[in-house]
Protein backbone atom coordinates (compact mmCIF):
# COMPACT_ATOMS: atom_id res chain seq x y z
CA UNK A 1 0.00 0.00 0.00
CA UNK A 2 1.72 3.24 -1.01
CA UNK A 3 1.04 6.71 0.49
CA UNK A 4 -1.21 8.26 -1.62
CA UNK A 5 -3.91 5.31 -0.69
CA UNK A 6 -2.98 5.59 2.81
CA UNK A 7 -4.40 9.56 2.42
CA UNK A 8 -7.41 7.90 0.73
CA UNK A 9 -8.53 5.49 3.37
CA UNK A 10 -7.58 8.24 6.16
CA UNK A 11 -10.24 11.04 4.61
CA UNK A 12 -12.00 7.80 4.09
CA UNK A 13 -12.75 7.21 7.33
CA UNK A 14 -12.85 10.78 8.79
CA UNK A 15 -15.30 12.20 6.53
CA UNK A 16 -18.30 10.15 7.93
CA UNK A 17 -17.17 11.92 11.23
CA UNK A 18 -17.69 15.42 10.17
CA UNK A 19 -21.21 14.28 9.69
CA UNK A 20 -21.91 13.57 13.48
CA UNK A 21 -22.59 16.90 14.50
CA UNK A 22 -24.80 17.84 11.60
CA UNK A 23 -26.90 14.77 12.44
CA UNK A 24 -26.81 15.90 16.23
CA UNK A 25 -27.81 19.27 15.61
CA UNK A 26 -30.31 18.01 13.21
CA UNK A 27 -31.60 15.27 15.97
CA UNK A 28 -32.13 18.70 18.76
CA UNK A 29 -33.45 21.34 16.37
CA UNK A 30 -36.69 22.92 17.73
CA UNK A 31 -36.50 25.58 14.91
CA UNK A 32 -37.57 23.10 11.55
CA UNK A 33 -34.56 23.03 10.68
CA UNK A 34 -34.55 27.13 9.02
CA UNK A 35 -30.91 27.03 8.92
CA UNK A 36 -30.52 23.66 7.13
CA UNK A 37 -30.54 22.69 2.86
CA UNK A 38 -33.26 20.05 2.77
CA UNK A 39 -32.49 20.25 -0.82
CA UNK A 40 -29.09 20.46 -0.59
CA UNK A 41 -28.76 17.49 1.44
CA UNK A 42 -31.14 15.70 -1.11
CA UNK A 43 -29.37 16.38 -3.98
CA UNK A 44 -25.80 14.77 -2.55
CA UNK A 45 -27.17 11.77 -1.22
CA UNK A 46 -28.94 11.30 -4.72
CA UNK A 47 -25.44 11.93 -6.31
CA UNK A 48 -24.13 9.63 -3.83
CA UNK A 49 -26.46 6.79 -5.06
CA UNK A 50 -25.59 7.19 -8.51
CA UNK A 51 -22.41 6.58 -8.11
CA UNK A 52 -22.72 3.65 -6.46
CA UNK A 53 -23.08 1.30 -9.41
CA UNK A 54 -19.75 2.90 -10.37
CA UNK A 55 -17.87 2.15 -6.95
CA UNK A 56 -19.08 -1.36 -7.27
CA UNK A 57 -18.05 -2.22 -10.36
CA UNK A 58 -14.59 -0.52 -10.19
CA UNK A 59 -13.82 -3.49 -7.66
CA UNK A 60 -11.36 -2.19 -5.32
CA UNK A 61 -12.58 -2.79 -2.25
CA UNK A 62 -11.40 0.19 -0.15
CA UNK A 63 -12.91 2.34 -2.53
CA UNK A 64 -16.39 0.67 -1.83
CA UNK A 65 -16.20 0.63 1.47
CA UNK A 66 -14.89 4.40 1.82
CA UNK A 67 -17.80 5.48 -0.45
CA UNK A 68 -20.48 3.03 1.51
CA UNK A 69 -19.46 5.17 4.65
CA UNK A 70 -19.77 8.55 3.12
CA UNK A 71 -23.05 7.06 1.70
CA UNK A 72 -24.23 5.64 4.80
CA UNK A 73 -22.94 9.55 6.88
CA UNK A 74 -25.23 10.92 4.20
CA UNK A 75 -28.57 8.74 4.65
CA UNK A 76 -28.26 9.30 8.08
CA UNK A 77 -28.16 13.12 8.25
CA UNK A 78 -31.06 12.96 5.56
CA UNK A 79 -32.75 10.74 7.69
CA UNK A 80 -32.09 12.40 10.95
CA UNK A 81 -33.43 16.04 9.58
CA UNK A 82 -36.74 14.13 7.97
CA UNK A 83 -37.20 12.49 11.26
CA UNK A 84 -36.84 15.80 13.10
CA UNK A 85 -38.87 18.01 10.81
CA UNK A 86 -41.70 15.27 11.32
CA UNK A 87 -41.24 14.98 14.79
CA UNK A 88 -42.04 18.69 14.40
CA UNK A 89 -45.10 18.24 12.92
CA UNK A 90 -44.21 18.95 9.82
CA UNK A 91 -46.16 17.03 6.88
CA UNK A 92 -44.61 14.74 4.15
CA UNK A 93 -45.88 16.61 1.81
CA UNK A 94 -43.72 20.01 3.09
CA UNK A 95 -40.88 17.92 4.24
CA UNK A 96 -41.15 16.91 0.09
CA UNK A 97 -41.34 20.24 -1.13
CA UNK A 98 -38.07 21.59 1.01
CA UNK A 99 -36.01 18.61 -0.63
CA UNK A 100 -36.98 19.50 -3.77
CA UNK A 101 -37.05 22.94 -4.18
CA UNK A 102 -33.64 25.63 -4.96
CA UNK A 103 -32.29 27.88 -1.98
CA UNK A 104 -35.24 30.80 -3.38
CA UNK A 105 -38.12 28.95 -2.99
CA UNK A 106 -37.31 27.17 0.14
CA UNK A 107 -36.32 30.85 1.87
CA UNK A 108 -39.30 32.26 0.22
CA UNK A 109 -41.30 29.27 1.88
CA UNK A 110 -39.70 29.88 5.42
CA UNK A 111 -41.37 31.29 8.61
CA UNK A 112 -40.42 34.42 9.51
CA UNK A 113 -39.38 34.80 13.39
CA UNK A 114 -42.92 37.01 13.63
CA UNK A 115 -44.91 33.60 12.20
CA UNK A 116 -42.98 31.76 14.48
CA UNK A 117 -43.40 33.67 17.72
CA UNK A 118 -46.96 33.92 16.84
CA UNK A 119 -47.41 30.33 16.34
CA UNK A 120 -45.44 29.58 19.83
CA UNK A 121 -47.21 31.90 21.79
CA UNK A 122 -50.99 31.05 20.92
CA UNK A 123 -50.08 27.65 22.10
Amino acid sequence: MNSVQLIYIAAGILLPLFYVPQIRRCLHDQSKLTSYSMSKSCTQLLLRLLMMPFVMGVGEITMTCIVCLDLVGRVCEYGCAVYSLRHQGLSWRLIQQRSFQDKGQQAANLPTNESIYLQTSSK
